[in-house]
């Protein structure tokens, strides 16, 4: 006994003080009702409920009202009988106990011996107790649902209020077929997803899509746009990011529940719906299955752009094979499961690719051969070809092909079919059950996701720079329930989450093979030649066809790791018609960010003949080495905590009443490399054109920058707050409920991608803040830069004091003569946690034993909520209200007949709607 009381303490310890986050409640709960054959109460019963998968049982006594209640059950089907002297015994079988829910299950007892047994089978259908809207399948449900990938997340748009991205395919670029969900009118990052009772929210996006289906949604994210009409959004983390979310196999999965709101106070985190996987466990019975499918594009006719371009047929192929087997270690004790299910996917559909090569080219590229392509761009007879430019029209693939093709005809694209794009998944489940005692379980659970992709043209039309794009998880779970005494339950549960997601290009030879130095870089740079095809103006470079050879964004070599370690417990205490629940948790989530565009180089060219006499290259943000540490190791604790009461009033109603904290802790570098803006310190002197204060604020972290009084996140204003629930539900009579309710749920704000620009210089995007000043800066090519020395032969220095950055801000004058404005992005500063008001209304009539119809309504009011916000915004400026001196407004970037920048224009037109930040909306 004292050793098990030692063990309790320790993993109760663990609940508390280690890296946790906000749990979803696994275990549901029984209530009811005992009475006679005429309605009166029955005080002296004695009800006890069996496990039929375990054995595991459970009693409680009624209370001097007649009334029940056992909580903290396993999910699964339950025997339930009712005992009291003078009355026959009644039992119940296949009892159905769902997660995350309390069923109703009351009882008329019929005078008579003790000895007499009366067996019904009923499954209650109504919620007589709980507000919570959503639905809960089991396992049987889930199998029989069909779903185009098995994805857990296709299941949710059954519930009323949930909508969801479409999904296009089964093809690799739909991978898992995780989709985007939306709750009652609530933002997708606004959703929790927990897997055994375990978060599995990323901090990166917050989104849950394997691939994106619309245009609108997909901007400045690394996609791009095939010709046949398909958005690929595969190899792109921010568009993809459901490839990492722990995604079961429908088979392996013996329960999902979907609560779309008006959750009680054990739930936080999030204000939209709350979507957990509760994976299968073993059972006195050994269980198994093997299932598998084959799709096969065989019998397809030609899609009808191919057939035009006489292009065959695309590859298409999937096919997926799973066993699973569950069963007793030890008959009524130890029970374990095991699951493994590999997919395949392969696909030629976004395989068809083209581009225009340099004019010219042909198949002889001898110096002789490729005089024909120095002729076409405009140049000299004779001259001789740069080597970095001579390497890469010469070189060939490990097929044989060279890497730049040659076109049919003159003029023409180099149109063909590449290798197929490929998914590949391997997905497993190893769980343990223990019944330590008729008082103590335990359960562990382990889950391993790995599904990489690999895309041959995800970065450019060549072939030879295959994109991969490496995700998996893992998740870890371990959970206790004691029963402390017939009123006293105690669960403790700990965690481990690991998310991982890595897009990297691959490269036919590194960029000392063609004799391109960047200072010791393996990876080879992205080249950008405009007017491939064709001589044209070598001052404006416009016209004809671009070639990009290799990644040109800074979208393909990125990547993050994500680890969360949580804990969690709770106390449920039976007191009279009260069931009163206590709960803490606390999470740590490490989110680690990889950028390589600190070593991947970018080179562009005006023309094709600029890039065959190499250079000169293009400058500015054309042409860029970044320079600095471009990774990020971002850090979030959370907090939560809740107490709560079920007070049964009457027979017929219960109030749900209770209050949550939560502190969703703002992201803050581990080394302090973030930077934000504060308006207030912003200062500018017109008469001197000077800036006297950038207003920037480095995190109180940093060692060596630190703004004084800054917080570790920069955030100013609090990132808790305090929500009440409050819920009822009344049966109107046997057949009839009504139920309603109020809370305030807070939401996190605060995700990585919000800390970039939206857009420009080179470093946008996603990942654009890990290659933002002051502590990366952009090295750009000079008008004197070559293409074996693109940015001089030794590698340069730069300043990341941001003390010193005030000295590389445009001043008016500087933008009035071309220069770039410092382009920013950031986190409001002053922002506060977004937070929710929901409501809602709803009646359940049971029509049928087995039929409920359900009408309701709901409603919802955000508040502090994060919106793309440009804090650098133009005043409009007019002779009766002048702006620094200037009494009329020109729009954003005004210029004369001859295209040059208007000197009389205000300051703010030149910058302003740059720069964007996220601040609140009320």
């Amino acid at each position: 006994m004292k050793q098990r009381i030692l063990r309790l303490l320790c993993l109760f310890v663990a609940g508390l003080s280690t890296f946790p986050i906000y749990a979803q409640q696994t275990l549901g709960g029984l209530t009811g009702v005992i009475a006679d054959s005429t309605g009166a109460i029955v005080s002296t019963a004695t009800i006890t409920v069996i496990n039929n998968q375990t054995a595991a049982s459970r009693t409680a006594t009624t209370n001097g009202s007649g009334e029940y209640r056992i909580s903290d059950l396993t999910p699964g089907t339950y025997d339930l009988s009712v005992n009291a002297a003078g009355f026959n015994v009644a039992r119940f079988t296949a009892l159905r106990i769902q997660g995350d829910r309390t069923s109703t299950q009351n009882v008329r007892l019929k005078a008579g011996d003790i000895s007499q047994t009366v067996e019904v089978q009923a499954t209650p259908q109504l919620d007589t107790t709980d507000t919570t809207n959503g639905y809960v399948l089991d396992a049987q449900q889930i199998e029989r649902t069909p779903l185009g990938t098995g994805s857990f997340t296709q299941l949710a748009v059954l519930s009323p209020g949930v909508q969801a991205d479409v999904l296009a395919d089964t093809g690799t670029n739909t991978g898992l077929g995780n989709q985007n969900i939306y709750s009652n009118g609530q933002r997708l990052s606004s959703n929790t997803f927990t897997m055994n009772g375990v978060m599995t929210n990323n901090l990166f996006n917050g989104a849950s899509s394997s691939q994106v289906t619309e245009g609108r949604a997909v901007l400045n994210t690394g996609e791009s746009f095939q010709s046949n009409g398909t958005i690929r959004t595969n190899t792109s983390i921010f568009d993809a990011i459901g490839e990492a979310l722990p995604s079961p196999p429908q088979q392996t999965i013996a329960e999902e529940r979907v609560n779309t709101s008006m959750f009680d106070a054990a739930q936080g985190a999030t204000a939209g719906a709350h979507i957990d996987v509760t994976t299968k466990t073993g059972s006195n019975h050994l269980h198994g299955s093997v299932y598998g499918n084959w799709e096969t594009s065989k019998l397809n006719a030609n899609p009808f752009f191919n057939k035009q371009a006489l292009l065959p047929t695309p590859d298409l192929h999937r096919y997926v094979a799973g066993a699973e087997l569950g069963g007793p270690i030890k008959k009524d004790k130890l029970f374990f499961y095991g699951s493994y299910q590999y997919t395949r996917a392969r696909d030629q559909l976004n395989s068809s690719t083209s581009y225009y090569p340099l004019l010219g080219l042909t198949d002889d590229r001898s110096a002789t051969g490729l005089q024909s392509v120095i002729a076409a761009e405009g140049l000299p007879v004779g001259t001789a070809i740069d080597p970095v430019a001579l390497y890469f029209l010469q070189a060939k693939l490990p097929n044989g092909q060279y890497l730049l093709r040659s076109p049919a005809s003159l003029g023409a694209p180099a149109a063909f079919i590449g290798p197929a794009s490929k998914f590949l998944a391997d997905q497993a489940n190893g769980n343990l059950s223990y019944n330590v005692s008729s008082k103590d379980t335990l359960n562990a659970r382990y889950y391993y996701q790995r599904d990489p992709t690999e895309s041959p043209f995800g970065s450019t039309s060549l072939e030879g720079f295959p994109q991969k794009f490496n995700a998996g998880s893992q998740v870890f779970s371990l959970e206790n329930t004691t029963v402390l005494t017939p009123r006293f339950t105690w669960e403790q549960k700990v965690g481990l989450v690991r998310m991982l997601v890595n897009s990297f290009t691959g490269q036919p030879f590194g960029p000392s093979a063609p004799g391109i130095n960047l200072f010791g870089s393996t990876l080879l740079p992205g080249i950008a030649i405009r007017n491939a095809d064709g001589a044209t103006n070598d001052a404006t470079g416009f016209g004809g066809h671009s070639l990009n050879i290799g990644p040109t964004s800074n979208f393909s070599n990125t990547g993050f790791a994500q680890n969360t370690v949580e804990g969690t417990s709770t106390l449920n205490w039976i007191s009279g018609r009260h069931s009163l629940s206590f709960g803490g948790n606390y999470d740590f989530t490490q989110l680690n960010i990889i950028n390589r565009a600190n070593q991947v180089a970018t080179l562009s060219y005006n023309s094709g003949a600029n890039f065959l006499k190499g250079g000169p290259l293009r400058t500015g943000s054309n042409s860029v080495y970044f320079q600095g540490a471009s990774n990020r190791y971002y850090r979030s604790p959370q907090i939560g905590a809740y107490a709560q009461d079920q007070w049964k009033v009457t027979p017929q109603l219960t109030v749900t009443y209770g209050i949550r904290y939560d502190d969703d802790g703002g992201l803050y570098e581990k080394y302090g490399n973030l930077v934000n803006f504060e308006a207030s310190k912003y200062s500018y002197d017109l008469a001197s054109d000077t800036i006297t204060n950038s207003g920037l604020v480095v995190a109180g972290n940093n060692k060596l920058y630190a703004t004084p009084g800054a917080s570790n996140s920069t955030l100013t204003n609090r990132q808790w707050g305090i929500g009440p629930r409050l819920g009822m539900a009344y049966s109107i009579n046997p057949k009839l409920v009504m139920r309603a309710g109020f809370g305030l749920y807070y939401d996190r704000g605060e995700f990585f991608t919000e800390f970039s620009p939206s857009a420009g210089n080179g470093f946008n995007g996603p990942f654009g803040v890990t290659l933002q000043p002051p502590f990366v800066q952009p090295v750009s090519a000079t008008s004197a830069s070559t293409s074996e020395n693109p940015f001089g032969t030794t590698r340069p220095t730069v300043d990341t004091n941001p003390a010193d950055f005030i000295k590389n801000l445009s001043n008016q004058a500087a933008l009035q003569n071309g220069a770039s404005p410092y382009l920013f992005g950031a986190y409001g500063i002053n922002n506060k946690l977004p937070y929710t008001e929901n409501w809602s209304l709803d009646f359940q009539y049971q029509v049928f034993p087995k039929t409920v119809i359900s009408l309701g309504y709901t409603g919802n009011h955000g508040l502090h909520q994060t919106v793309p916000l440009p804090f650098n915004q133009p005043l409009v400026a007019t002779p009766q209200t002048p702006v620094n001196g200037q009494t009329y407004s020109y729009g954003y970037n005004a210029t004369d007949s001859a295209g040059n920048t208007l000197v009389s224009e205000p300051l703010q037109t030149y910058d302003g709607g740059n720069t964007d930040v996220l601040s609140r909306a009320e």
